[in-house]
């Protein structure tokens, strides 16, 4: 027992964050994250000026921030054991015997085709920073920056400093961070790209999914409603 309590303080000093509250990712430097999942668009089917008004468009949003983000290209293996089930549960209740036959070929034609071939998920995501009292605790933007760049990363050094944050910093901070989210969303609306903002479970389930990737395919966690 003693050796697992070890092992798993030893595994937490590996991972940046500190709590997880009102949609909002606490940091063990009292830093705030907030997480936007946004839209892709199909840009090899744009024509050759409009790709290249998108690509001016993006970066006049990134020249008028302040501020630094972080995009992550999120890829999980989806799980369709529930779908096969259900579709399996409604052969049995299906009186045409033709249209039976023909859903359990296409169970089999399924089945056989994700054991060759994994089905990909991709999804996009802005992480939006606010330093706060970070800033003045430390007073190495460098190291902050770092940190940042890092909660998504597995190849990490172990973060030993924790900084708590009271409630009335959080919620003043919080207003900071909103209003820069508020930002970057209105910015991608302008590209034609829609967003909307993790709430705590949906960064809950994120973040999990991204320090555990081997059980993703095996709990089929919800990453959005």
């Amino acid at each position: 027992m003693a050796n697992t309590s070890k092992e798993y303080a030893a595994s937490q000093s590996l991972v940046a964050i500190d709590q997880i509250r009102d949609g909002v990712i606490i940091l063990k430097n009292s830093a705030l994250r907030s997480v936007l999942k946004v839209s892709g668009i199909n840009f090899e089917l744009k024509s050759e000026s409009e790709q290249q008004d998108i690509i001016t468009s993006w970066q006049r949003f990134l020249n008028n921030l302040d501020f630094d983000l972080q995009i992550i290209s999120h890829s999980h293996r989806l799980n369709i054991d529930g779908y096969l089930k259900n579709l399996k549960e409604k052969t049995k209740d299906e009186p045409n015997d033709l249209l039976k036959i023909q859903i359990e070929d296409y169970l089999e034609f399924i089945k056989n085709f994700v054991e060759t071939y994994a089905i990909i998920r991709k999804t996009f995501y802005i992480v939006i920073p606010y330093e706060g009292i970070a800033t003045e605790a430390t007073g190495v933007t460098s190291k902050l920056f770092s940190m940042f760049k890092e909660i998504f990363n597995f190849s990490r050094p172990a973060f030993d400093s924790s900084i708590k944050i009271s409630d009335i910093d959080f919620l003043k901070q919080q207003r900071q961070l909103l209003l820069r989210q508020n930002n970057v969303i209105a910015g991608l609306s302008r590209l034609g790209l829609t967003s909307q903002s993790l709430n705590t479970e949906e960064l809950i389930s994120l973040c999990y999914n991204s320090y555990n990737p081997g059980n993703v395919e095996k709990q089929n966690l919800q990453t959005e409603n």
